[in-house]
C-alpha cells in the first residue's frame, strides 16, 4: 500500500481472475503488502509470510483479467495481463513473477511491469523497484545522436559542456 494512512480493505473483493473477499478488519498499513493464496498455510511454510485466503480460482498462465472491487461495488482496478511480448516473458514459466514497477503506473500497460528481481518473486515484501522514481528512457529508442567515428579516442575536451559536436555525424541511437 503506497498511501500515507492505513486502508481498511474489509469487504473489498477480487471478482475476476481470482475470487476473494477480504474479511472485516483487514487493514493494510502504508508500505505493507498483502498476499492472497489458494493455500495460505503453504505460503507461510515456504516463504514465511502470512497470507489471506484461501482464494478461489487460478490466474491463467496465458494471461487473464484481474479485478478488485470496493465493498458494495465500484471497481478499484481492473486490467488484463498477458504472457507474451510486450509483457515480460520471464514471468511465463521462467520462475519470475510480474511485478509492477511503480504504484503510479497504469497496470493495464505492459511497460508498467517487469519480471521480479528474484525467481519466485518477493511475496509480502518490496519487489526491489524504487517507489521514488519511475524508470524512463533517458534516450528514446531510435533518437538521433551525434557520434564520433574513428579508431582513436576523440580530443579530451569532448566531455566538457562547451564542446561542439556539430562536426560529428548524426544517426539513430543503438540504445534506449
Amino acid at each position: 500500500h503506497e498511501g500515507s494512512a492505513p486502508l481498511d480493505m474489509g469487504g473489498f473483493a477480487f471478482t475476476a481472475g481470482i475470487r476473494y473477499v477480504f474479511p472485516a478488519g483487514a487493514v493494510i498499513a502504508p508500505g505493507q503488502y498483502f498476499v492472497i493464496a489458494r493455500d495460505p498455510a503453504r505460503i507461510q511454510e515456504v516463504y514465511g509470510v502470512a497470507a489471506f485466503g484461501p482464494c478461489e480460482g487460478l490466474l491463467d498462465n496465458d494471461g487473464d483479467r484481474l479485478t478488485l472491487c470496493r465493498e458494495g461495488g465500484g471497481t478499484v482496478v481492473s486490467f488484463r495481463y498477458d504472457d507474451g511480448a510486450p509483457w515480460p516473458e520471464q514471468a511465463d514459466g521462467f520462475g519470475h513473477t510480474l511485478s509492477l514497477r511503480h504504484h503510479a503506473l497504469d497496470p493495464a500497460e505492459a511497460s508498467s511491469w517487469a519480471p521480479s528481481p528474484l525467481i519466485g518473486g518477493t511475496p509480502g515484501k518490496p519487489n526491489g523497484f524504487s517507489s521514488e522514481a519511475i524508470d524512463t528512457d533517458l534516450v528514446p529508442p531510435g533518437a538521433t545522436w551525434r557520434y564520433f567515428e574513428g579508431r582513436t579516442a576523440p580530443d579530451a575536451g569532448w566531455r566538457g559542456s562547451a564542446f561542439d559536436d556539430g562536426a560529428w555525424p548524426a544517426g539513430p541511437s543503438g540504445f534506449g
